[in-house]
């Protein structure tokens, strides 16, 4: 109930282009669904499957930066044009403790190619965001999503940037002018972001769903 009558909308500003061409070939919505799925499912190693799409390596929102191992996870749904969006993160307690947390948004395309459409309930408030790619490299290296979001009946609204990569280390340094200039689309000087910490924690809740095995 919104007892208090809040009401937040989604951030216009900034408004970066989303990206319109990857490895040379027009973006489409199916594309861009692909560049978020990202590694889900590449081989890792002696693993079969690679369990995370990305890494949040830094972001400059409290809502990124705040919590470390951040696993980002999208898959598509069944019908249509659906996506879902699972990250993974770690929370550390009043009392000390490390505990993994994760959460579950419904992903619709945008009006604009390289735009969708986020919402989650998170503790009973619904939020709503936009994100954007603006960015990922033909190597599937790194990536620059933007997002900008409202909690309305929290009175809350939120704007921001995360850079990913399928580790979570930074990208190569012959990379980094690249990085830099996705973030300036953005409005955002690199040091104005904070780094994702990654301790080494164990078991971390990565299970791909059912959902995702049928469509691999």
């Amino acid at each position: 109930h919104n007892c208090l009558n809040n009401f937040a909308a989604i951030p216009k500003f900034p408004n970066p282009p989303p990206m319109k061409v990857f490895r040379g070939k027009p973006m489409d919505f199916n594309t861009c669904e692909d560049l978020f799925i990202g590694w889900l499912g590449f081989e890792n190693g002696n693993e079969k499957l690679k369990k995370w799409s990305w890494k949040v390596v830094m972001g400059q929102n409290q809502a990124y930066d705040h919590f470390p191992n951040q696993h980002m996870i999208f898959y598509r749904g069944k019908s249509e044009g659906v996506l879902w969006y699972d990250p993974v993160f770690e929370v550390n307690t009043l009392t000390g403790e490390s505990v993994w947390r994760r959460r579950h948004y419904r992903v619709r395309r945008g009006e604009q190619t390289g735009t969708f459409h986020f919402s989650v309930l998170d503790n009973g408030v619904v939020s709503a965001e936009l994100w954007r790619i603006v960015f990922v490299a033909d190597d599937l290296s790194w990536g620059c999503f933007h997002y900008s979001g409202a909690a309305s009946v929290a009175g809350s609204s939120y704007s921001g940037a995360v850079l990913v990569t399928p580790d979570g280390f930074l990208p190569s340094n012959d990379q980094l002018n690249e990085v830099k200039n996705a973030f300036r689309e953005c409005g955002i000087e690199m040091w104005e972001m904070y780094r994702c910490k990654m301790p080494d924690t164990p078991n971390p809740p990565l299970e791909i769903t059912e959902e995702f095995l049928l469509l691999c």
